[in-house]
């Protein structure tokens, strides 16, 4: 039996797949701490579709990234939705997430953490 996770019920909340314009992508790499693998963080912007009156943007970020592949053209600006699935259930490394665009090849990743803001 699956648990329920809050921050999957959370984005499924939101309407998530109305967020497709890229407005922002960031990959950081912290220090790591002692004894603690290195920590990476993705942060995705996204815009609703069209925007218009209604205009907002959700800030997604991923704490603890590994196997990031971007494969993002030149000059494109739509991600597509991104679709959240829990692993938790696999144990591999701690990591509890695997995100990738659902309608393309351009992002994939898995993550330890992540946190979502809608503005």
């Amino acid at each position: 039996m699956k648990r329920k996770d809050a921050i999957l019920e959370e984005y499924g909340s939101l309407a998530s797949e109305h967020f497709t314009t890229l407005e922002k992508l960031v990959v950081s790499q912290e220090d790591p701490l002692d004894g603690e693998d290195v920590l990476s963080r993705v942060s995705v912007m996204l815009s609703l579709l069209g925007g218009g009156p209604n205009y907002r943007t959700l800030h997604l970020s991923f704490y603890g990234v590994m196997d990031l592949n971007i494969r993002l053209p030149y000059g494109y600006n739509t991600l597509g939705f991104l679709d959240i699935q829990s692993i938790r259930e696999y144990q591999w490394a701690h990591l509890h997430y695997w995100v990738k665009s659902a309608e393309n090849d351009y992002l994939s990743f898995y993550c330890k953490q992540c946190s979502i803001q809608v503005e």
